[in-house]
C-alpha cells in the first residue's frame, strides 16, 4: 500500500520541462523522511516505469509574516525529487 501523502505534487517550472523533455527527468516535491530508495519504489510501483537515478534536495525553510506584519513564522521546509527513468518511457502526470 502505497501513502500518496508522501509526494506532494509534481513541479512544472521552464527548467523541469525542459529536463522532462531533452533528459527524460521528472521532478516532485516528496516528504522530508523519505530516503532516495524509498522514492524509487515509490514510483516503481505507482506508475510502472523504470528508475535509472533518484537525485534529491532539501529546500531551505523561508520567512514569512502576516499581512499586518506583525507575526513571523516559517514555511515548512520539504524535499525535491528529481527522477530519471529510462529511454522510451514517461510517465502520465495528472
Amino acid at each position: 500500500m502505497i501513502n500518496l501523502n508522501l509526494i506532494k505534487r509534481a513541479i512544472s517550472t521552464d527548467k523541469t520541462v525542459k529536463l522532462r523533455t531533452n533528459y527524460n527527468q521528472y521532478t516532485f516535491d516528496v516528504a522530508v523522511q523519505l530516503t532516495k530508495q524509498q522514492i524509487k519504489t515509490i514510483f516503481n510501483n505507482l506508475y510502472d516505469v523504470d528508475i535509472v537515478s533518484v537525485n534529491t534536495y532539501i529546500l531551505p525553510r523561508k520567512k514569512k509574516r502576516s499581512s499586518f506584519g506583525l507575526k513571523y513564522g516559517y514555511k515548512s521546509h520539504y524535499k525535491r525529487a528529481i527522477i530519471k527513468i529510462k529511454p522510451g518511457q514517461q510517465l502520465t502526470l495528472k
